[in-house]
């Protein structure tokens, strides 16, 4: 059976694994993101790559998923910034603001936390703390959430949005709230769907491997 390598890049955390034909993993690898910059970035998908062809050379390819869209020519990633204007947005590296990943990721999350509290909480512990700043925060995200996929349904007008990603795991905390919430500020939702990947937070490895079976 072929085997291709599957690259994962996100905003927390770069996931990698060995994916079969049939969209098994059979062998997963998971490095944080780092916050240094594109040469620590390469470094640590090197790393994984490395690491995962010394468990199994017989590789046909590697795929690498990135959050934005890749300019090929010009070697850099474009993120979805800059497109809600209530979002001030933060000092970061691509040089826009109001970038996505800067409010509805588990970064975003923890750094909100961060800021109200002056303590860091992993999302894992802000889902489960029941305290008025941790149910604050979650609400915060849940709101900016339902308005980016009422951008994307605005700009594309997809048949469905599919959400995977580090923090479908815990989708169980914010899920219904975010649904309910789309639905309020939504003109039409008759025309879409909202699903949550079904493969969680593989799915973006898997997708990244299946593009090498699919050339």
């Amino acid at each position: 059976m072929h085997k291709a390598i599957g690259i994962d890049l996100g905003g927390t955390k770069i996931n990698g694994g060995i994916i079969d034909s049939n969209g098994e993993v059979l062998k997963r690898v998971e490095m944080e993101t780092g916050k240094e910059g594109p040469k620590e970035v390469l470094g640590k998908i090197s790393h994984i790559i490395d690491s995962l062809l010394m468990e199994d050379d017989d590789i046909l390819g590697i795929g690498i998923g990135s959050p934005g869209f890749i300019d090929n020519v010009r070697g850099k990633v474009l993120s979805f910034g800059g497109n809600i204007s209530d979002w001030q947005g933060f000092d970061i590296k691509c040089g826009q603001f109001g970038c996505a990943e800067q409010y509805i990721s588990g970064t975003a999350i923890e750094r909100r936390y961060k800021k109200l509290t002056g303590v860091y909480r992993s999302c894992k512990h802000i889902f489960c703390e029941s305290s008025g700043i941790a149910n604050k925060v979650v609400d915060e995200f849940v709101d900016n959430l339902a308005i980016f996929l009422c951008t994307l349904k605005n700009f594309f007008d997809p048949e469905a949005i599919v959400i995977g990603g580090g923090l479908i795991n815990s989708k169980d905390c914010w899920w219904e709230k975010m649904i309910n919430r789309f639905h309020d500020y939504v003109n039409d939702s008759s025309s879409i769907s909202i699903v949550p990947a079904k493969y969680l937070n593989n799915a973006g490895m898997i997708g990244a491997g299946k593009m090498v079976f699919d050339r």
